[in-house]
């Protein structure tokens, strides 16, 4: 069977997706900024906004190719390996090299790191994968009983994630959101809408995700 061909626009959006979320990571996380009500904030607040969107399109692209591939186990398990690799070098690394003092909890995660949610992404990547004949199987059934298991599934999705939302539901939140991801994409691969967009009101779509994202992330600084 012939490689099937890299889409250009598509490693495009990826590698866009991927700045997005090191920005969003590194204004977030790495302790380095602080949020002082200065000019220079609504730029902090519009690139790591950013992240916010980068990892729905980074799951969306996913997802995309995965519905139509067949399960695959050895895929699983290279994508297992691969994330057990890379933290556990960097878990030594802190140990030896840097002589951090990490509390022994957090070790543990970065030898085992799908036991909490340091990698939380790739944790539920992996369950994504490992439920995907069970999803298939739901993307079957005829189109009304489709339509509206995953609008409940979205309704569920969204209300677990807004009143059980912390770190001991955390992953649960996680494989049901992206469960449902799978569900929708199915949906429309298979029943594609017959919806036309013109540029100015998919220009003012975009614009509008971006202040709204821009919001949450100015909310969540100034807290």
């Amino acid at each position: 069977m012939a490689k099937a061909e890299r889409n250009s626009n598509i490693e495009l959006l990826r590698i866009f997706s991927m700045f997005a979320i090191i920005c969003g990571h590194f204004a977030g996380q790495s302790g380095d900024i602080t949020f002082n009500n200065s000019v220079n904030d609504f730029l902090l607040i519009f690139i790591s906004s950013g992240s916010r969107i980068a990892v729905n399109v980074f799951l969306l692209v996913g997802v995309w190719f995965m519905v139509d591939a067949k399960f695959s186990s050895k895929r699983i398990l290279k994508m297992y390996l691969q994330v057990y690799f890379y933290t556990s070098i960097i878990t030594i690394i802190m140990l030896i090299v840097t002589k951090a003092d990490l509390p022994v909890k957090e070790a543990v995660y970065g030898f085992v790191p799908f036991l909490g949610r340091c990698v939380w992404f790739a944790s539920a990547y992996i369950f994504l994968l490992l439920f995907k004949p069970f999803l298939d199987k739901i993307l079957n059934w005829n189109k009304k009983e489709l339509f509206i298991f995953i609008i409940m599934f979205l309704f569920l999705m969204s209300f677990i994630s807004t009143i059980l939302s912390n770190n001991a539901t955390g992953f649960l939140c996680d494989t049901i959101w992206f469960g449902a991801v799978y569900l929708l994409i199915g949906f429309i691969k298979k029943y594609p809408p017959e919806i036309k967009i013109n540029k100015n009101n998919f220009l003012l779509l975009a614009v509008g995700g971006v202040l709204c994202t821009c919001n949450n992330t100015l909310l969540y600084f100034s807290d």
